[in-house]
């Protein structure tokens, strides 16, 4: 409610600076595509940067604000992963996103571009839909497997949240890491 989304909103989006890394002129290119597709659908993007005005106007010119939602920096962003219904991670290159971990962690399946660590989570989870860099395409039918594999396979995604819960903490990250160290 707090940022003028209801129960009925279909919601994906990310947690993402805005900028060339995380490439969000892709997201909201798709986004002006798939709003055509999915009237339900609202795009959500928590993060500021130095592409805001360029991707406002991007919006603006695509017609798309009365579906898009953009609140900016968020100190706390915890509570906002239950938000997403699909997570979407369009970085140019990324190491292992800690912002996918915790989607997947938090129940949502994520679409990503297959790059660097990204691909690891493409390997362990069904619950992350890899796609080809810049495959616009691609990427509005990952997002389509999604929300079927949201309907259909609800049992797995619990069940994969689970498994990112136990063994991807951070607290067991980091010990892993000063284990691997010693």
């Amino acid at each position: 409610k707090k940022l003028g989304l209801d129960a009925s909103d279909f919601v994906i989006g990310t947690i993402a600076r805005l900028d060339h890394q995380k490439y969000p002129k892709f997201f909201f290119r798709f986004a002006a595509d798939y709003a055509k597709l999915n009237q339900n659908a609202k795009f959500l993007w928590i993060g500021d940067g130095a592409q805001k005005d360029e991707v406002k106007q991007m919006v603006s010119d695509a017609g798309i604000q009365d579906r898009v939602v953009m609140p900016g920096y968020i100190c706390d962003v915890e509570p906002y992963f239950f938000v997403f219904d699909i997570f979407c991670i369009t970085s140019r290159y990324e190491g292992l996103p800690v912002t996918g971990i915790k989607a997947l962690a938090n129940e949502v399946p994520i679409v990503g571009f297959l790059r660097n660590g990204m691909i690891d989570l493409h390997e362990r989870f069904e619950s992350f839909f890899g796609v080809h860099f810049d495959d616009l395409g691609g990427f509005i039918e990952a997002v389509e497997r999604a929300q079927n594999f949201i309907n259909s396979k609800k049992e797995l995604i619990l069940r994969e949240g689970a498994i990112v819960r136990e063994q991807w903490s951070m607290d067991l990250m980091c010990e892993k890491i000063f284990s691997l160290y010693k």
